[in-house]
């Protein structure tokens, strides 16, 4: 990844695509493997709160609670972004997905490599999420310009749960593992309330 390659490697849902959110041809080539619209953000996967803050320009209280209740874990929170965080990553408005995995693969990578690193699922756009090392093989298997760090064959999930925070209020963008009402209370604020 230091040197602007495309990493496969598992986390506790499926296999995500890694290549250092820092470098913009590695982002480029990270799009065009996927066939993924440009416009269309990709999350992030950091390994502890510092580089959290070095990322989103919101990082108050009730976040840091959510982030000490659920992370690491099967959620993404998609918080308002830093500038420098690259454009690439960002969804409309400003804000990137953040996520860290408590998969020990994943982990002791995130360790290794010492920066937060993309963390979108291993599969071209429109296709299923690789779980398996046969989904694997099937989408990647011509490509001799990836990176393959083997988890086996990981375990049913539904994926992340994705949750946007702003301006104190929570909105679901895809359910997943954990149940967003678990989020909410944690949060403590209905999120449809009225101003």
């Amino acid at each position: 990844m230091r040197a602007g390659k495309i990493l496969i490697y598992p986390t506790e849902t499926f296999y995500g695509l890694g290549v250092d959110i820092f470098q913009p041809h590695a982002l480029e080539a990270l799009f065009q493997l996927k066939g993924r619209d440009a416009g269309k953000a990709m999350s992030v996967l950091v390994s502890h709160q510092e580089q959290v803050k070095n990322l989103v320009s919101v990082f108050d209280d009730k976040i840091l609670n959510l982030i000490d209740l659920f992370l690491p874990g099967p959620v993404t929170f998609v918080l308002k972004a830093l500038d420098r965080v690259p454009i690439s990553l960002q969804s409309e408005g400003g804000f990137v997905g953040i996520r860290m995995s408590p998969n020990l693969i994943a982990e002791e990578l995130l360790k290794r490599f010492g920066g937060p690193i993309t963390t979108t699922s291993a599969n071209p756009s429109g296709e299923a999420s690789a779980r398996s090392l046969s989904d694997l093989k099937r989408y990647f298997d011509d490509r001799e310009d990836l990176f393959f760090l083997s988890g086996g064959d990981l375990p049913p999930s539904r994926g992340s749960t994705v949750v946007k925070i702003d301006a104190n209020r929570l909105k679901l963008l895809r359910e997943g593992d954990i149940p967003f009402s678990k989020i909410e209370t944690a949060f403590g604020v209905n999120p449809n309330a009225e101003d």
